[in-house]
């Protein structure tokens, strides 16, 4: 195998596990795991794979696992123990959740949907309320401008007939040519 064969196995390997997706081979995890047992042991790599892969693996998960909280482990003990119907029934119930959540959004959006379109339809007839009666062509405004004002009490009013040619309106008199 040439270098490049082996720089593109190693990059393959490395990639699609980054991603956590199937395809990564085996055997690169379990040289993964050589790898970080040679640094956590400080044993060089060409050792790790001399001792047996058993004792090589059981100290790399302990080393993995002491990091863990009692609520991590109980977790991953609980994991670890389940049996294929509980893996299938967890599935169905992750499935039901989903499938409920996918059908909430989808009414949420409907409902929505429907909000947008009933807005618009108010825009509409504001619209259309503004263009057929304008605001001064109100008939309460102009109820309102027709109306005579009452007038308080103790107050009279007296009618006269004026001569405009001998009455004064005082300084409102038209001026007087001449003067």
């Amino acid at each position: 195998m040439e270098f490049r064969d082996v720089e593109l196995v190693a990059l393959r390997d490395v990639y699609l596990s980054k991603l956590r997706r199937p395809g990564v081979s085996k055997d690169y995890n379990l040289r993964r795991i050589f790898r970080e047992y040679s640094k956590l042991f400080h044993t060089p790599l060409h050792v790790v794979h001399e001792l047996p892969i058993e004792f090589v693996i059981q100290a790399w998960l302990e080393e993995h696992y002491e990091t863990y909280t009692m609520e991590d482990l109980r977790a991953e003990v609980a994991e670890h123990t389940r049996t294929h119907a509980d893996l299938v029934l967890a599935r169905l119930a992750e499935d039901e959740a989903d499938a409920e959540t996918f059908l909430i959004m989808q009414e949420d959006a409907q409902a929505m949907k429907a909000v947008r379109k009933l807005e618009e339809t108010v825009r509409g007839m504001q619209k259309a309320i503004g263009t057929f009666r304008p605001k001064d062509r109100d008939t309460e405004l102009a109820s309102d401008r027709t109306k005579p004002k009452e007038i308080p009490q103790g107050i009279t009013m007296r009618w006269e007939d004026v001569d405009l040619d001998q009455d004064s309106f005082g300084i409102l008199d038209s001026p007087k040519s001449g003067k």
